[in-house]
C-alpha cells in the first residue's frame, strides 16, 4: 500500500491526514478520550502511522494540500466544524494565513494514472465514478455487489465496470476496469480485484444487443425489489411513476444470472427501444445514452417505487387511484419535451456540483 497517514492531535480535534501520491486528504473528528484510545490502539497495530501533537493547532488551520501547494478549504471546514461542534459554531474564526497560502480551494484534477486514456474516456470514467459515489450517498448499494457499466467510446465490445470487492464509495475514475462482453479483463485499472462475471452477464447482454445504450445501471434497492414482486409491477399511481412508466419492461426471475442463454432473453425482454428493465424478484436496471440519462432514470424509478410501496402500506389500492392511460401518455410526452438539454443532464450536473463540494476524490 503506497498510502501513508499521519494523525495530528489538537485541543479541539483529531486530524487524520492521508497521503496517496501527491494528494493529501485531511479529515477532522472530535477529540475525546475514546477517540484518543482508539487512535493509540490503531497506531500500535499500524507501524506506517505516525502521531504528532500540534498543541495549539486549531480548526482554523484545516488545510488541503495538492501538489505541494496549500489551500484553505473554508467551506469544508465550516460544514465539519458545525457538525462536530454545533453548540460552538458561533466561535468559528477563519484566521488569515500567510500570503503563500491561497484562500480558495483548488479543485482536484484527474489522476496522472488516467493520462493513458483518451480525453473522452477520461471524462466517461470521471462521470461513471461520480455515479458510483452518488449511489453510495443515496443508499442504493448492496455492499460490493451490483454494477454500473459504460461502453468506451470508439472501442466496440469494451466497457467500464467496478472492481469486484470495492465499495461504491471507494470507486475512482482510475480504479474502473475495462472488460469485454465475455468478462475478460482488458485493462486492470489501479486495483488487483477481479470481475464479478455473473453480474457482468446482465450488462454485457444489454450492451451487446443495444448499441444506442451506452450506460447500464443495476441495483437491489429495497423498494424496487418490492415492486418487482407485485403482480402488476410499477403502477401509474404518481407523477413520478409516469416519468418512467412508458419506458418499463419486465424480465422473469431465472435464478442468479450465470447462464449465457439468459442473455438473449434479457435483451429480448428489454426490447429495441425501452430503457428500464425490472427484474422480477431481483431488482432494477436502467439504461441511457450517457451516464446522466441512466442515473436519472434510476433516481426517478426508485422514487416511484418508494411512493408505491408507501401507498400500498395503507392497504389495497382502489382502482380509482390509478391514473388514466391517456394522462399517463400525455405526461410522459410532456416530460420528454421539457428535457431540452438532454434527459437527466440538468439533474446530474447539479448532483455533480453537490458531490464536488463534499468529496472530489472520485476524479482520481
Amino acid at each position: 500500500d503506497e498510502s501513508q497517514q499521519t494523525i495530528f492531535l489538537s485541543r479541539m480535534s483529531v486530524f487524520v491526514i492521508s497521503s496517496l501520491g501527491n494528494i493529501t486528504f485531511v479529515h477532522a473528528v472530535p477529540t475525546d478520550y475514546s477517540v484518543i484510545q482508539y487512535i493509540q490502539e490503531v497506531i500500535k497495530k499500524c507501524p506506517q502511522l505516525t502521531l504528532q501533537d500540534l498543541g495549539e493547532f486549531e480548526p482554523d488551520d484545516f488545510l488541503v494540500l495538492f501538489e505541494n501547494e496549500v489551500y484553505l478549504d473554508k467551506d469544508l471546514l465550516l460544514r465539519q466544524f458545525i457538525q462536530v461542534y454545533p453548540q460552538n459554531s458561533y466561535k468559528l474564526r477563519l484566521v488569515p494565513k500567510p500570503s503563500r497560502i491561497k484562500m480558495s480551494l483548488k479543485k482536484i484534477q484527474p489522476s496522472s494514472s488516467l493520462s493513458k486514456y483518451s480525453p473522452e474516456e477520461v471524462e466517461l470514467r470521471i462521470q461513471l465514478a461520480a455515479a458510483y459515489r452518488l449511489f453510495a450517498k443515496f443508499g442504493w448499494t448492496d455492499t460490493v455487489y451490483n454494477h454500473l457499466t459504460a461502453a468506451i467510446p470508439g472501442q466496440h465490445g469494451k466497457f467500464l465496470v467496478n472492481p469486484f470487492g470495492l465499495l461504491f464509495e471507494e470507486i475512482t475514475a482510475s480504479s474502473l476496469m475495462t472488460i469485454d462482453f465475455d468478462g475478460n479483463i482488458i485493462d486492470q485499472g489501479t486495483t488487483d480485484y477481479e470481475v464479478n462475471k455473473p453480474g457482468i452477464l446482465l450488462h454485457s447482454a444489454i450492451h451487446a444487443a443495444r448499441y444506442d445504450i451506452k450506460v447500464v445501471m443495476h441495483n437491489h434497492h429495497i423498494a424496487g425489489v418490492a415492486v418487482s414482486t407485485y403482480e402488476h409491477g410499477l403502477l401509474p399511481l404518481t407523477q413520478n411513476a409516469l416519468l418512467v412508466h412508458n419506458q418499463v419492461n419486465y424480465h422473469d426471475f431465472e435464478g442468479i444470472v450465470i447462464d449465457e442463454k439468459e442473455k438473449k432473453r434479457i435483451a429480448h425482454d428489454l426490447g429495441p427501444t425501452k430503457k428500464i428493465l425490472i427484474l422480477k424478484n431481483h431488482g432494477l436496471v436502467t439504461c441511457g445514452g450517457d451516464v446522466a440519462e441512466a442515473f436519472t432514470y434510476m433516481y426517478q424509478l426508485i422514487k416511484a417505487c418508494e411512493m408505491q410501496v408507501a401507498s400500498l402500506s395503507q392497504g389495497p389500492i382502489n382502482s380509482d387511484a390509478l391514473i388514466a392511460i391517456d394522462i399517463v401518455d400525455a405526461t410522459a410526452r410532456t416530460h420528454v419535451s421539457l428535457q431540452t438539454k438532454g434527459n437527466g443532464v440538468r439533474e446530474f450536473t447539479a448532483l455533480l456540483r453537490w458531490l464536488d463540494r463534499e468529496d472530489q476524490t472520485y476524479k482520481l
